[in-house]
């Protein structure tokens, strides 16, 4: 079942939820926005009924379970509202910035066959190495052929077969070549 926020009499959730599970620690990891635009991330062990909150002091759009209580979490700081990339280990509190954009980062994905980050944020595409050092960065013009990431939102990165798609606001979906970084193919929708 899903939980719904107190703060709206319980008739729906607090802006945004997002569900993951890690197998190895058998919890379920799920984000909210809060009204002040900070975040929670809600843990529930799956075995001991156990819920825990941890509230960010900023927005997190989405997050990536690096081990048991530690994530990499992608949002906005919230007075300059650049994006951030955030080493966050729950239990003790500790954060790291890891990597800023000038816009806030929407979603992450962590390509396994090729070992790299990919960040998208609101103003286009960025590929870091497992070290977290930006090797990529879509501009807005990639080809003379019209295939293009623009700079918009990337919402959604996801892989298929051997390319990552990407899924952006307004300017369609376009399958990349996780290697040579080239856009295989675009499709609007």
């Amino acid at each position: 079942s899903i939980l719904f926020g107190s703060r709206n009499s319980g008739k729906g959730m607090i802006n945004n939820l997002k569900i993951y599970f890690d197998r190895l620690s058998k919890t379920f990891y799920s984000l909210s926005y809060d009204f002040d635009s900070t975040s929670l991330i809600h843990t529930i062990d799956a075995d001991l009924s156990i819920c825990k909150d941890y509230r960010m002091p900023y927005r997190v759009n989405d997050f990536l379970i690096i081990s048991q209580g530690k994530l990499l979490v992608a949002g906005k700081e919230r007075k300059t509202e650049n994006g951030l990339l955030v080493l966050r280990d729950l239990e003790t509190g500790d954060s790291n910035i890891i990597f800023t954009t000038p816009a806030e980062i929407v979603t992450i994905f962590y390509d396994e066959e090729n070992q790299n980050y990919w960040i998208g944020s609101e103003e286009g595409l960025f590929v870091l190495d497992r070290n977290f050092k930006q090797i990529y960065r879509y501009y807005a013009q990639l080809s003379n052929a019209g295939k293009y990431v623009p700079n918009t939102s990337i919402n959604a990165i996801e892989r298929y077969r051997k390319h990552l798609v990407i899924g952006t606001l307004g300017g369609g979906v376009y399958f990349i070549d996780p290697v040579s970084y080239q856009v295989i193919r675009h499709l609007n929708t």
